[in-house]
């Protein structure tokens, strides 16, 4: 069970590294602003959910059969999974509506919501240096 979580946590890992630092800044200096925002705007919600889905099945897998590992990583796994379901129900939908009514306020949640993804790649990092 822990090689199947290891797999799904290094994958999402290396997809949150290549959106976060290649995907995204490319987004940005290619398109005009407004319209990378509206791209970004439609992957956001895939993205945390998929890493929402990730994390819950792994945590699950690691329950169900790795009961020393899964003690060592709780605290990792569900600050990660608080940070999903945050951007999903909290900030994707605040920054929706700030964009285009108070863009001061819009880039303050961003900068905080950048550090929140940051922090559950760290995560995700640390999580798989547990399960190797």
């Amino acid at each position: 069970m822990s090689s199947i979580a290891l797999f799904m946590i290094s994958t999402w890992f290396g997809v949150s590294l290549f959106f976060s630092f290649d995907v995204a800044p490319v987004l940005f200096d290619t398109l005009s602003t407004f319209l990378a925002g509206e791209v970004v705007a439609k992957i956001f919600p895939i993205y945390f959910g998929i890493g929402l889905f990730i994390f819950l099945l792994s945590f699950l897998l690691l329950f169900i059969g790795e009961k020393p590992i899964f003690k060592k990583t709780f605290f990792l796994f569900v600050l990660n999974i608080a940070i999903f379901i945050s951007f999903l129900v909290f900030i994707l939908p605040e920054a929706s509506i700030l964009k285009h009514t108070n863009y001061h306020e819009f880039l303050r949640l961003h900068a905080f919501s950048m550090v929140l993804n940051l922090l559950q790649m760290i995560n995700s990092f640390f999580i798989i240096l547990t399960l190797l």
